[in-house]
């Protein structure tokens, strides 16, 4: 059986969230932003989706937990986000 998280569960981990972004308080506002954006109906799923990829690349524990809340065909791929990051820094 798949349960899908108690809102206790989304709680927790916006707190976690926003422990581990402390330092990046823009992109914490950012990241509630856009999830009020799209639960709203202001943004589809797949803006929402590239939104939180980009706020929280290179915080694979926080993508993990945000897939939580995703259906497997949505999920976040952590990989992804390595191979951008390696890529990214190429560049510099």
């Amino acid at each position: 059986m798949d349960l899908k998280p108690a809102a206790t569960d989304a709680f927790a981990y916006i707190a976690a969230v926003k422990d581990q972004l402390q330092g990046e308080p823009d992109k914490y506002q950012e990241l509630i932003n856009t999830l009020i954006e799209f639960q709203g109906n202001r943004i589809d799923k797949n803006s929402m989706l590239s939104r939180v990829k980009v706020l929280l690349a290179g915080c694979p524990e926080l993508i993990l937990g945000f897939n939580e809340f995703l259906s497997t065909s949505c999920a976040l791929n952590i990989q992804e986000d390595k191979r951008q990051r390696q890529e990214d820094k190429k560049l510099l």
